[in-house]
């Protein structure tokens, strides 16, 4: 029996040239010498270790330079190309054999299923959702393909949120594995949803049990709970409250608001943990010990802007991680405001605010105002009195020169007003406390008082009685 000959880099490059340049080539190749030659010249550019007798090569780092030598000889096109073809060949087999994510090694028996699930994240497609003891797996539902496949050790949060804007009850599922995305390294999120009643054909497998259909009109939340228990989370399965958000534009009573990031429509979710970004992947989660403000603005009343502030680490006090969340309802602010007041925490070992300025107990009085003001007002109110004293002195002066005749006329009227002034008391009379009123001499006093009294009579001719 005779055995089959090897097939030789020759005869491989001979056969895969294009029919006018295989004829060239044989009719170049004519001698056994010649075939030898091309041989090791063609196993040397192909990086193979040995010559066609097996010896190895006397230096295999020029092997490297040559194939260097000749990629800089092609054109920037053809180098395209064959990366492209390159990463062809390694999607095909890829698709064969889809890789597992993270530190997954072995799959186990699937603990969970649910059945043809309309996903959004990280694929757009009907799947079958398979936990296992490691992995959440993503299958086609026709070919059994893996889709997508996470580690259970990266999932870190779950919510079980109703899906807005659908014209029959519908849940939206999240699971995140981080609170906030990297945009040079995302982390994995699923998101699918279920109708709230089975409405079409729907199906779980549970370990060690066969496919078992759902009855028409059941619930699907018991199922949605039981296939997060087996992923077991870190953190409780978040769900929305109604006494804890409820939106003032929405007509159905629900615990979030529509709202824009950047170009993106998609709700603002405001639980009793913190407040989700949703249905809009990428979705991101601020935990209500991290948040460090919520400003919200509206320029119109109509619609407003809420600009969550994220406290992180490395920034100065007072400073965080801006997300501007545009186009809410302006009927949504009071409710939001209401929120941050009741939920928002404070940071273990954080300092709590200052509370807000108290009113002094009992009736309030220019005096107790007063004694609310600060040491800089103490300073500038002694100076004030100081002043006043020099101001009172030169007034009382030049008003016992200029009104010496006015007082004399007013003598009678002055002693009926000393003993009204001592039957008042200051305790009883506000404005008669010390810093209750600025300082007037009597002087002053009588010229203004006289004043007055001139405009309200007019200028008419007074009669002198004594001169009838």
């Amino acid at each position: 029996m005779t055995e089959t000959p090897k097939a030789t880099f020759v005869d491989t490059v001979s056969s895969h040239l294009a029919e006018s340049l295989s004829k060239k080539f044989k009719a170049l190749v004519h001698s056994s010498e010649a075939v030898s030659v091309l041989e090791d010249v063609f196993r040397f550019v192909h990086g193979a270790e040995s010559n066609r007798n097996g010896q190895p090569w006397e230096d295999r780092t020029k092997q490297e330079a040559l194939r260097k030598a000749l990629d800089a000889l092609l054109k920037p096109s053809d180098l395209k190309r064959r990366r492209e073809a390159e990463d062809t060949s390694t999607g095909a087999q890829s698709a064969k054999r889809p890789k597992l994510g993270g530190d997954i090694e072995d799959d186990g028996a699937p603990q969970y299923i649910l059945h043809a699930v309309s996903a959004t994240s990280p694929v757009r497609r009907k799947v079958d959702l398979v936990v296992t003891a490691s992995s959440l797996k993503l299958l086609n539902t026709s070919s059994q393909a893996t889709e997508a496949a996470i580690s259970l050790s990266d999932l870190k949060r779950a919510f079980v949120l109703p899906t807005r804007g659908k014209t029959k009850a519908h849940w939206t599922v999240v699971i995140l594995s981080a609170d906030t995305q990297d945009k040079t390294a995302p982390s994995p999120q699923v998101i699918f949803g279920l109708d709230a009643s089975v409405s079409a054909p729907f199906s779980v497998t549970i370990a060690g049990s066969e496919k078992t259909a759902v009855k028409k009109g059941d619930a699907t939340l018991p199922y949605i709970h039981a296939f997060l228990s087996q992923i077991a989370l870190p953190n409780p399965v978040y769900e929305t409250d109604t006494a804890v958000f409820k939106s003032a534009s929405s007509k159905e009573p629900v615990a979030g608001t529509e709202a824009y990031l950047g170009a993106k429509v998609g709700s603002l979710w405001f639980l009793k943990a913190g407040i989700l970004w949703g249905e809009s992947k990428p979705c991101e989660f601020w935990p209500a010990d991290s948040l460090l403000d919520i400003r919200v603005v509206s320029a119109t009343g109509r619609q407003c802007s809420a600009t969550i502030v994220r406290r992180v680490e490395g920034y100065e006090d007072g400073e965080g991680e801006e997300t501007q969340f545009t186009f809410i309802d302006g009927r949504e602010q009071d409710g939001i405001s209401q929120w941050v007041r009741k939920y928002r925490k404070m940071p273990t070992g954080a300092a709590p605010p200052p509370p807000p300025p108290s009113l002094p107990a009992g009736p309030v009085t220019i005096n107790s105002l007063a004694a609310e003001s600060d040491d800089e007002d103490d300073d500038f109110d002694d100076k004030d009195e100081s002043e006043e004293e020099n101001s009172d002195t030169s007034d009382e002066e030049e008003g016992s020169n200029n009104g010496a005749e006015a007082e004399a006329d007013a003598s009678g009227e002055d002693e009926d007003d000393d003993d009204e002034e001592e039957e008042l008391r200051p305790e009883n009379h506000p404005l008669m406390r010390p810093g209750a009123m600025p300082r007037m001499s009597r002087a002053a006093m009588d010229m203004v008082v006289d004043m007055v009294e001139g405009d309200l009579m007019g200028p008419g001719d007074e009669v002198d009685e004594l001169d009838d």
